[in-house]
């Protein structure tokens, strides 16, 4: 199940088998842009360090690794379609508690067009429909395992060179 939960615009997801043929053990494992982390999910490293500037995203992740069973039925609260999507994007983040917030950013990024991430000048997720009803919103043995696997993640919400100072 070595595979990311979301879906990103840019992701290295077609090449990973290629990128892993360069990957020593021995290297530290370092990604100052994590967006679906698909890399790392690939890898499974035993000590890695996720960052992104996307604080909802670091969120996300840190929900899915210490609170994966109350994301999950969280998550599940979702309906799915257009009419479903468009309420969930509306909702205000501000009133959200941490797991409701990651549970929104999950279910946006399943269900958006294209996998991707963008917002208006107010920081407001604006990202279309993606016109697919039946997408399989809660993929509960990847979760799992990605839980697991960000176990052995620092995660971070800095910019990159902070990081690489690190």
């Amino acid at each position: 199940m070595n595979q990311s939960f979301l879906r990103w615009a840019g992701s290295k997801k077609q090449i990973l088998s290629i990128l892993g043929e360069y990957w020593n053990d021995e290297y530290r494992y370092i990604e100052p842009f994590a967006g679906s982390a698909c890399f790392f999910f690939y890898l499974q490293p035993n000590k890695a360090i996720l960052n992104d500037i996307n604080k909802e995203l670091i969120l996300t992740y840190r929900e899915v690794k210490y609170r994966l069973p109350n994301l999950v039925n969280c998550l599940s609260k979702f309906k799915t379609g257009r009419s479903e999507y468009y309420k969930v994007r509306s909702m205000d983040q501000s009133k959200m508690t941490a797991i409701e917030r990651a549970a929104r950013f999950i279910y946006l990024n399943r269900l958006c067009y294209n996998g991707l991430y963008r917002t208006n000048s107010a920081g407001i997720f604006n990202v279309p429909y993606g016109g697919n009803d039946k997408k399989d919103i809660i993929k509960y043995d990847i979760l799992k395992s990605c839980s697991r696997s960000l176990k052995n993640a620092k995660l971070m919400s800095k910019d990159f060179e902070r990081v690489l100072e690190i």
